[in-house]
């Protein structure tokens, strides 16, 4: 069977959004949530200067700090609207990993068919998954792997192209990978091992 892969992406983010969507009526969760709630309504602004210097506070995570911040700015950190960022980001890094996928499947294979449709759908349906997509303060898993994957990306464009300035892009991504959660930093000899 053919399906275009504009079709197979439609498909993928239809799945997505509909397996994820209950999650936009769910409250926060009374283990970590309300922790992380109270210290942002507490934020009066966000002090890049201050949270860019490691030690600020117990993890070094500024850029989802940042999006926490953004939140309340932009919805008063209403539960729903908090759920469906997280949504969106995992519907963005299921895409990703479509991408990733077709550029792996054409390299090794010459022909993709449905096997990035595939690694798409392993990927964002997987059970381990809803623990980061449907809980709040599991943004940091979802946001790290959003800038790993683009990361990814990137690397691969400057391999293909022989371009320097990719390569630059993929290592600026990377760093506000680490800015995102500081696990990211054991992708540096993956990294290292695609270029």
């Amino acid at each position: 069977m053919k399906i275009r892969p504009f079709f197979q992406l439609c498909l993928l983010l239809f799945v997505v959004l509909g397996i994820f969507y209950p999650a936009l009526f769910g409250e926060f969760n009374t283990v970590d949530d309300q922790k992380l709630i109270n210290r942002i309504l507490n934020m009066d602004s966000y002090d890049w200067g201050n949270r860019l210097r490691p030690g600020s506070s117990f993890y070094y995570r500024p850029l989802l700090v940042w999006t926490y911040y953004l939140d309340k700015q932009l919805w008063g950190l209403d539960a729903g609207f908090m759920h469906l960022v997280n949504m969106l980001l995992h519907a963005v890094n299921a895409t990703l990993v479509f991408f990733v996928a077709r550029r792996a499947g054409t390299a090794l294979f010459g022909v993709v068919g449905l096997l990035p449709l595939a690694a798409a759908l392993l990927f964002a349906l997987h059970p381990i998954t809803t623990e980061s997509v449907n809980w709040i303060s599991g943004r940091t898993d979802v946001l790290a792997t959003t800038f790993v994957l683009l990361t990814v990306m990137l690397l691969i464009r400057a391999i293909e192209s022989q371009h320097s300035g990719w390569a630059l892009g993929a290592a600026l991504v990377f760093i506000a990978g680490i800015m995102s959660k500081e696990v990211v930093l054991f992708f540096l000899p993956v990294g290292c091992y695609l270029l």
